[in-house]
């Protein structure tokens, strides 16, 4: 189950918005008599053509999977508009087009009829607008649909991971809690919630670690099936666990894996890395969201969290008010694999339900009012279990 891939429809926006700039990167000056003379602006084109290629080689990452966190989206998405705007000024300033413009763009007359000048010579669609206003709308436009592509799905999504981080620190014995900060020099759980997240663009082969494939019609875990060669949320949760508790392990080691640990413990408690129903935990299930195509994986690492409370901090706080000393004791319970055979049910009772019947699938207030309650209980249990495990295995 990879990150989600671009949708097709943002990204054919994302690229056909560069192309258009490239139509309107053009001006019309008058000349004596009935003639105009049609004459682009290379300036104005040669940003085009940087924003152009920019574009394909964000598609291109996004579409590769290469890029895996929201920093890393965020970086690419910037670097796209920054040579944009950067080639822009640079071509402006140094006033390369006037010597490359003779080269590469050429000059088209046309008459007036009757003093009018046919609309098709301005451009489509915004015909009767100066170039200048052109350049600028379409900008803008270009400018949205950068800022407005998708971010690949990577298990809850950071507002989720620190919310489970916050949870367990309220609830860790305060040597635990100490013993962490010092394998991470100072840093919090919080801090490091989405750390695994964030390396998955150096480090690809560790995407497959964050979920576990199990058939939703599956009632039982199969190794062999679900985990191929080991690398899934259930085996390397354990392996990162063993790795905290051996004494041989060295700080690096140490940090590392109790990093791992405290994002894959989130991972394994959402109900959609724990299956797979042919739709890559359903990336590739699109759903109406708010009246919005979206995918159904997306809308519960990170909608419906949003949906409930934006700010980690006030969730964590209002999540932690609600559990009982009772709840506390039933969810230390059980092994890594009943918490990911939990979850897997979740997915098929509450995540799927009858979306299948709908084609999209329609995420209305129903579906809402009995996820929410569900995704407050995992983020519940994921803080209290990484708590125990963390108890466990620091003291």
């Amino acid at each position: 189950m990879p990150a989600t891939p671009v949708p097709p429809a943002r990204s054919a926006t994302f690229f056909l918005a560069s192309v258009i700039i490239l139509k309107k990167g053009e001006a019309i000056k008058l000349r004596a008599g009935e003639t105009l003379v049609y004459k682009t602006r290379p300036h104005w084109i040669i940003s085009a053509w940087a924003a152009w290629l920019a574009s394909i080689a964000v598609w291109f990452f996004f579409a590769s999977n290469r890029v895996t966190s929201a920093e890393d989206a965020q970086m690419w998405l910037g670097f796209a508009w920054t040579v944009s705007v950067v080639t822009l000024i640079a071509a402006k300033v140094t006033q390369f087009y006037r010597w490359s413009s003779r080269f590469v763009f050429t000059a088209r007359r046309v008459t007036l009829k009757n003093g009018i000048l046919p609309q098709r010579s301005t451009g489509f669609p915004l015909r009767n607008l100066p170039m200048r206003q052109c350049a600028i709308v379409y900008s803008l436009v270009w400018l949205i649909a950068l800022l407005t592509h998708a971010i690949p799905a990577c298990g809850w999504g950071p507002e989720g991971h620190k919310v489970i981080a916050l949870i367990a620190e309220q609830n860790m014995s305060s040597a635990a809690l100490e013993r962490a900060k010092v394998i991470l020099s100072g840093n919090s759980l919080e801090g490091v919630a989405n750390w695994a997240d964030d390396i998955k663009g150096e480090r690809p082969y560790t995407a497959r670690w964050h979920y576990i494939d199990i058939p939703l019609d599956a009632s039982t875990i199969d190794l062999e099936r679900d985990c191929p060669h080991g690398a899934c949320v259930l085996v390397k949760t354990e392996q990162f666990l063993a790795a905290l508790k051996n004494p041989r392990s060295n700080r690096a080691a140490k940090a590392e894996a109790l990093k791992f640990v405290v994002h894959l413990t989130g991972d394994l408690h959402q109900p959609l890395h724990c299956e797979n129903d042919d739709d890559e935990g359903g990336n590739l299930l699109r759903v109406i969201w708010h009246g919005y195509p979206d995918d159904l994986h997306w809308v519960w690492d990170t909608g419906l969290i949003q949906d409930i409370d934006r700010d980690p901090e006030s969730l964590a706080e209002e999540l932690e008010r609600r559990i009982t000393r009772e709840d506390r004791l039933a969810w230390d319970r059980g092994s890594i694999a009943d918490w990911v055979l939990q979850s897997h049910r979740l997915a098929q009772m509450v995540a799927y339900q009858d979306l299948r019947r709908e084609r999209p699938p329609v995420i209305g207030r129903r579906y809402e009012r009995e996820a929410d309650p569900v995704v407050e209980l995992q983020l519940e249990r994921a803080g209290i279990r990484l708590a125990y495990l963390l108890d466990q295995r620091l003291h």
